[in-house]
């Protein structure tokens, strides 16, 4: 918590000021995080001092909050098309990025607790704090400037995407993969970044988005799989102990929406819809092969019965048999015309 106050501090994040009359002064909380490594270890702890954002007023405290990610579909063709050129795959984590955008509403916050308090006084914000519902609109803004500003250019198709040359970044809010044909200008890229953020440099990609990233050392190919993740699936639904199936879809049923008159117990409605988002995240993920099993039980997300409930818990059993499958990108296709 110390850590996090000093890192405010020193980023100016806020000016102490006086209990203002005229606005009214935000919540604050402290989150507590931690970082897994590829097989699912805690590697670190963090904390943060945020926003309840949800006490902003639209039109008073912010007004846009939209910021881009990369999508599924393109961080997966990067990743094909690094494999099949041999290309560099790096990656970087910025710290406290909110922090580097700058706000321009007037907007107060209360100190943070549980350390030295100043009586009677409240932060008046001057930069993008976790929390508030502009955040993430300003840290996108702010980065995606600074690329632009080194010649990289936005793919209309994704904006969470840039390109320069034969060299790409993706962008999903403070981490950034980039990928490249030559180790130099990735290095002359992080160089830049270095000297306007504070970056962590995490070298070649083994972890991207709760993804495993592995490379063939000799072919190039990747491979992309979420055992960690599949795992905390199956252990949080219950599944654990669970007899492995071959199928995530029984091919003898056909399920149906509920009469409108049947209503589903409420922890049922909580686990089916929780589980079946849970189940999405690893359809784009890694596992197309649940696509269509997945994408049948969304569609019954308020109208579900028991036999829906059993439908999401074999698709469970199958992924407890098939946790190691990965997805596979061909590597070294350099000499195909």
């Amino acid at each position: 918590m110390a850590e996090e106050k000093q890192s405010l501090d020193d980023n100016c994040t806020w000016k102490i000021v006086n209990n203002p009359e005229h606005r009214k002064v935000l919540g604050g909380k402290w989150v507590f995080k931690h970082k897994r490594a590829v097989n699912g270890e805690i590697i670190r702890y963090k904390a943060r001092w945020v926003v309840r954002g949800f006490e902003q007023k639209e039109g008073i405290d912010y007004n846009e909050t939209f910021a881009s990610v990369v999508k599924p579909m393109s961080y997966k063709a990067i990743f094909a098309v690094a494999a099949a050129l041999g290309l560099y795959v790096e990656q970087m984590d910025v710290k406290t990025a909110f922090l580097y955008g700058d706000i321009n509403e007037e907007i107060y916050l209360e100190q943070p607790n549980g350390l030295d308090q100043i009586p009677g006084k409240v932060c008046l914000l001057k930069k993008a704090l976790y929390g508030l519902k502009q955040s993430p609109h300003i840290w996108y803004n702010t980065l995606a400037e600074f690329l632009k500003g080194l010649g990289f250019h936005q793919l209309s198709s994704d904006l969470g995407v840039f390109t320069w040359e034969n060299y790409y970044m993706a962008i999903y809010v403070d981490d950034l993969l980039l990928v490249g044909p030559k180790k130099p200008e990735i290095e002359k890229v992080k160089q830049s970044l270095n000297k306007y953020f504070k970056m962590t440099d995490l070298g070649l990609c083994s972890y991207y988005l709760g993804m495993s990233v592995r490379k063939h050392l000799v072919n190039w190919a990747l491979f992309l799989g979420q055992r960690a993740y599949l795992d905390k699936v199956i252990h949080d639904f219950g599944m654990a102990e669970c007899k492995p199936v071959s199928l995530p879809m029984d091919p003898n049923i056909k399920l149906q929406a509920m009469l409108a008159d049947y209503k589903p117990l409420p922890a049922d409605l909580h686990w089916y819809t929780s589980c079946v988002g849970s189940l999405i995240y690893a359809m784009l993920g890694t596992r197309p092969d649940i696509a269509f099993a997945v994408s049948t039980l969304s569609r019954y997300m308020a109208k579900l019965g028991p036999e829906h409930i059993t439908a999401a818990k074999r698709i469970l059993w199958y992924l407890k048999g098939s946790i190691n499958l990965e997805l596979a990108f061909r590597g070294d296709l350099r000499s195909i015309h």
